[in-house]
């Protein structure tokens, strides 16, 4: 093959695949967006995060939850991990439904040295593979350029709920609709959307 024509697949090879990555960030919904009013949340800086249901797996053993945590992680916050707080609840007896009860939670955060929890809920999780090509024009004919992408359509819902008086003091749901792009990179920008929108003083 002529070297002139390798350099053209390879740019193209290029463009494509930069097109792919751009279009995996948008567009991502936010809904439901809600910060209590007057909440310093800088003395929310260690969460405890319990397991999402359902608790989707994205990638190999990776769930949603892992992503979670990771993306609070990354954000500065001291989190404790699910399965610490599955530990603790099953020493108590409780479920993860058992959270809803203020004077649960409020016994559960103080065993994990917590101010408020994190929950969520996967509303949607649905993820088609398909085959996609797009045909590209050489000097000796036409070439088809691309390979397998992922169609998602991912719903979730988080909230950050505070220990002592058992309500909500911050909460959003995010979305994305028939998206291009890989469930879990999809997922992590739509958390970083999301923590975006927690007031910073």
């Amino acid at each position: 093959m002529d070297f002139r024509i390798k350099i053209f697949i390879y740019v193209c090879l290029l463009l494509f695949f930069f097109m792919f990555i751009v279009c995996t960030r948008h567009p991502i919904i936010l809904e439901s967006v809600y910060a209590k009013p007057d909440v310093d949340f800088n003395n929310y800086k260690r969460l405890a995060i319990v397991e999402f249901a359902p608790n989707t797996i994205v990638k190999k053993e990776r769930t949603i939850t892992h992503i979670f945590e990771d993306e609070f992680q990354k954000q500065g916050f001291d989190i404790v991990r699910a399965d610490e707080v599955h530990s603790v609840l099953k020493n108590f007896g409780f479920s993860r439904e058992d959270l809803l009860n203020p004077e649960i939670l409020n016994d559960v955060s103080e065993k994990l040295h917590v101010k408020a929890v994190i929950r969520g809920e996967v509303k949607e999780f649905e993820v088609k593979k398909k085959d996609e090509y797009v045909p590209i024009a050489v000097p000796n004919g036409i070439i088809d350029v691309g390979g397998k992408i992922y169609i998602c359509d991912i719903s979730l819902m988080v909230e950050i709920r505070d220990s002592q008086e058992g309500k909500t003091i911050w909460t959003c749901s995010m979305s994305c609709s028939k998206k291009k792009g890989k469930p879990e990179r999809l997922i992590r920008n739509m958390i970083r959307d999301s923590l975006s929108t927690i007031p910073q003083k």
